[in-house]
């Protein structure tokens, strides 16, 4: 454990598996809040670090990578050194080149490849639709990242209400 001081959860569904690291590894873990609460400490990142600490970001499935973003560029502005992410799956749509642009390097315990040739190869989906499945990650292999920061919804409303 001595390649990172710290490690961040990409909000909400890397938030456990970040956790879950965090305690095994002994690990230190912080919270990047995507907006500051008006209650409690008011902070963006919560938890203990200083500038110059090496940070890793944790993230459970990533496309373009723009999540990861997000998440990093705070980090990074904060003073931490943030270079690497690990992910539970890479879906191969442009996340590992839009990442190491912006000096980031991408460890993907998965690809959506792997899964995709293990559900051929066992036979677990009709070959027709395989086939649609291959050529839909095919027509979307390089999703590019949004030019600026995207911010958070502020609505207070349900999706259902919006």
């Amino acid at each position: 454990s001595g390649e990172f001081d710290t490690m961040c959860g990409v909000p909400l569904a890397a938030l456990p598996l970040c956790s879950v690291l965090s305690t095994s590894k002994l690990i230190p873990m912080i919270i990047w809040r995507p907006e500051v609460k008006s209650h409690g400490t008011g902070k963006k990142i919560e938890g203990r670090y200083e500038k110059g600490d090496r940070c890793i970001v944790v993230e459970d499935i990533v496309s373009s990578g723009g999540s990861v973003m997000g998440v990093v560029s705070d980090l990074r502005d904060a003073g931490l050194v943030v270079s690497h992410t690990v992910v539970l799956l890479d879906r191969q749509q442009g996340a590992v080149h839009n990442l190491l642009s912006h000096n980031l390097t991408v460890h993907a315990l998965l690809t959506i490849d792997v899964i995709i040739d293990c559900i051929e190869k066992c036979k677990k989906a009709p070959v027709d639709q395989i086939e649609k499945v291959k050529l839909f990650f095919q027509q979307s292999e390089s999703l590019s990242l949004p030019a600026k920061k995207i911010e958070p919804c502020k609505s207070k409303k349900t999706l259902l209400n919006r």
